[in-house]
């Protein structure tokens, strides 16, 4: 999982668990990113992922 480097101001769009985000929203979205699973796991739950993607960023952001 690795974010696109800018220097505009980032939103984290997280959809539902079953569907995702709406195609029409992602159409809109300079960026999208997808979290891999491995096992029989169809989605991860929302929180853990939104908490997964800020962790994520927030320690790329560090490290630059």
């Amino acid at each position: 999982m690795e974010f696109v480097k800018g220097t505009g101001t980032v939103v984290l769009v997280l959809g539902r668990e079953k569907e995702g985000v709406p195609v029409d929203i992602i159409h809109v979205l300079d960026a999208c990113l997808e979290i891999p699973q491995l096992g029989v796991v169809r989605s991860l739950n929302v929180h853990v992922s939104g908490a997964s993607a800020l962790w994520k960023y927030t320690r790329q952001q560090r490290s630059q």
